[in-house]
């Protein structure tokens, strides 16, 4: 995995039940002009923030908004959009831990855990659960007394995991994500979707502590920005007929 991307590695070993979210209903063909197909190979595409600490993390947390209605087709196959915060042992993302929701191209919204022990190349473990189309605060921080990740939605524990090769972590993400072409992350401009309260927990004393990203996106027609400390923001930008 490269600092900017979350690879789809993940063997996915549990879900919950699911709820479901309906696409607007306008045809395929109409609906995917209003969004351009990516120019990234593959169609994997990034609306992110970034940043490297100089003291180890253990934890990490964020309120994420959710998409308002997608204007954007998403085409047949094993497509998704997603929204998540994480936490890498270094800049390379040998390692990680994620936490967030993903749309899947049938509109299906869900949160999901994921642990990715060294190397990121190899078998990693996604756990899915349900949630609502709203604002929540989704964290991931390690348990010494337990060893082992623990995962958030809303301060209640949805899911743990030992046994990753990591306790710690000095490089931070916030980010949107594709898999596919005519997609949609964030809310579509001059709208954006809202990452607040931004924060990583020193591994050292346990404290929690603001963090701003560096943004970037790998391909039009996406965009990313820091609006406030402690805050990112996305979207896609959608030329309208």
């Amino acid at each position: 995995m490269s600092a900017k991307a979350r690879p789809r590695l993940g063997l996915i070993v549990a879900a919950s039940v699911i709820l479901s979210v309906t696409l607007l209903g306008l045809p395929t063909q109409q609906v995917a002009a209003h969004c351009p197909g990516s120019q990234a190979s593959g169609g994997r595409d990034y609306a992110a923030g970034k940043r490297s600490i100089a003291n180890s993390a253990n934890g990490i947390k964020a309120d994420i908004q959710y998409t308002l209605k997608p204007v954007c087709a998403i085409p047949a196959g094993n497509a998704f959009s997603a929204e998540a915060i994480y936490l890498c042992i270094n800049s390379l993302c040998d390692g990680f831990v994620q936490v967030g929701w993903e749309r899947s191209q049938s509109g299906t919204l869900r949160m999901y855990c994921e642990f990715q022990p060294p190397p990121a190349t190899g078998t990693g473990f996604i756990f899915y659960f349900s949630v609502t189309a709203a604002t929540h605060n989704y964290k991931m921080q390690y348990d010494p007394l337990d060893s082992v990740w623990d995962c958030f939605l809303d301060g209640a524990w949805k899911k743990d995991k030992g046994g990753l090769g990591f306790t710690t972590g000095t490089y931070l993400g916030a980010q949107g994500e594709t898999n596919s072409t005519h997609t949609q992350l964030g809310r579509n401009s001059p709208s954006t979707l809202q990452y607040t309260t931004l924060q990583y927990r020193i591994a050292m004393n346990n404290t929690w502590n603001t963090w701003s990203p560096n943004t970037f996106t790998r391909d039009p027609p996406y965009g990313a920005s820091n609006p406030a400390v402690g805050s990112f923001a996305d979207w896609t930008n959608v030329p309208h007929n």
